[in-house]
């Protein structure tokens, strides 16, 4: 099965070094409910990479691969980026400047349908107050 034809969709990973082993959990997760994973990284713990660049990436690639309505009769696949980093704000922060990307911290008390209504597609969890599984729980709201 191509990418494009993927069923369920795409999602563009990327995590802060301090947050890569919550991310190799979650993307383990989304592979299993059938999710084509693109990890742009970070790729371990002491890779010195910043928030702000992987943020940037991951948005940049969901913007390059979402067909958006005014630009089509079609929705196109389903494109998500999730980001985890200990606070969240630093890489919504750091996607805001990006044109198109609408992006949201989830933490815990985060209004999941809002979330959905306002039509953003690029997540940033806030690994140091969530827990796994308040990640699956609230990616099972998001990308249903």
């Amino acid at each position: 099965m191509s990418e494009v034809e993927h069923e369920k969709g795409k999602i563009y990973l990327g995590a802060c070094p301090e947050s890569f082993e919550f991310k190799q959990e979650v993307k383990a997760h989304l592979e299993g409910m059938g999710y084509l994973i693109v990890d742009l990284g970070g790729f371990a713990i002491d890779e010195p990479v910043t928030c702000s660049v992987i943020g940037r990436e991951v948005a940049e690639k969901v913007i390059e691969n979402t067909i958006f309505e005014h630009d089509s009769d079609s929705h196109g696949d389903r494109v998500y980026g999730l980001l985890f980093s200990p606070e969240g704000k630093d890489l919504e922060d750091s996607i805001q400047i990006i044109e198109q990307a609408k992006a949201a911290v989830v933490e815990p008390q985060t209004d999941l349908a809002q979330l959905k209504v306002l039509g953003n597609h690029i997540f940033c969890f806030a690994t140091n107050r969530l827990s796994i599984h308040n990640v699956k729980e609230a990616l099972d709201v998001l990308l249903n």
